[in-house]
């Protein structure tokens, strides 16, 4: 049987042709289909937006520092309210994120949603190791970061910190600022070595390197502040008695000074027994013993006026 060459070029565009409509109806239907679908999805995401069985009404919250924020701190926070309840499919947890660590007190933060209507906040907040005097309410962290105590944490013994910021600058920083510099640093280090100087009966009460680096010899200092506290009977009774040590220092040789110190210190215990006590109830105060040990091989002893 001959076949006509025309009839099956014929048949072939034919079969380009159902190829092409078969190609374009696909799309449409496909297209169509994940427009519908989009509908939908979107359709039932407005109508959670907008559902009440949806409202946030619930705030966990966990945190690895034994002192968390309040529950109503972190409510704030987060703009949560009993008369203004915000849905859960609403809530966007990366902005939230977002807030939640310009809060200077909170160093870390994650949030989990939680149907229906919970929420799931992971933190962990900056430990103050000082409090921060050139500042009202600052308390200070290891990387020196400023942040305000109260009210999230509960009242402290740490000792304090002047760097002298304030009056240099003229204005203060902003909270969540990280500090820099030679005072802070020498602050720091100040820190982490003086406490080795003190025994059980003695504490670090405050640094200050304000004039740490002066330009006048003479007004050239670190003072540190420390304290002996031993407990004594005193007419029948259990007394707490303090003894303040204003120390001078020199920022270039501070530990051979305060190994000079620790050579005075029974010295100094011993005139403890003549200094009056002023105070009432079970804590009595000495007036201050300054000792300026900036000179080498020399200590000048006096007591505060």
């Amino acid at each position: 049987m001959i076949m006509d060459p025309k009839a099956t070029k014929n048949q072939n565009k034919l079969s380009l042709s159902q190829a092409f409509f078969a190609i374009l109806l696909s799309i449409c239907i496909i297209s169509g289909s994940a427009w519908l679908t989009l509908m939908y999805y979107q359709n039932m995401k407005d109508k959670q937006r907008s559902d009440p069985a949806y409202h946030i009404i619930a705030l966990v919250q966990t945190s690895p520092d034994r002192e968390g924020l309040k529950t109503s701190h972190l409510a704030e926070f987060l703009n949560l309210s009993i008369d203004q309840p915000r849905n859960l499919y609403s809530f966007n947890t990366h902005e939230e994120v977002k807030k939640l660590l310009n809060i200077p007190v909170i160093k870390e933060a994650t949030i989990r949603k939680i149907h229906p209507g919970t929420l799931h906040v992971d933190y962990s907040l900056r430990k103050p190791i000082a409090y921060l005097k050139d500042y009202h309410n600052a308390a200070i962290d290891p990387s020196g970061t400023i942040f305000p105590f109260k009210p999230f944490y509960t009242p402290k013994n740490l000792p304090e910190i002047y760097l002298g910021e304030e009056e240099e600058n003229g204005e203060p920083v902003a909270w969540g600022t990280t500090i820099h510099g030679k005072r802070k640093d020498l602050a720091f280090a100040l820190f982490h070595d003086a406490p080795q100087y003190c025994d059980a009966y003695s504490c670090l009460c405050c640094i200050d390197v304000s004039q740490a680096f002066a330009t006048s010899n003479g007004q050239r200092q670190i003072v540190l502040l420390l304290e002996d506290r031993f407990l004594k009977r005193i007419d029948n009774e259990t007394v707490l008695c303090i003894y303040p040590r204003l120390l001078r220092l020199q920022d270039d040789n501070y530990r051979q000074q305060l190994g000079n110190y620790l050579n005075l210190r029974s010295y100094l215990r011993g005139k403890d027994a003549t200094m009056p006590l002023t105070g009432s109830g079970t804590i009595k105060r000495a007036k201050a013993t300054i000792v300026d040990l900036r000179l080498s091989e020399l200590a000048f002893i006096a007591i505060e006026p």
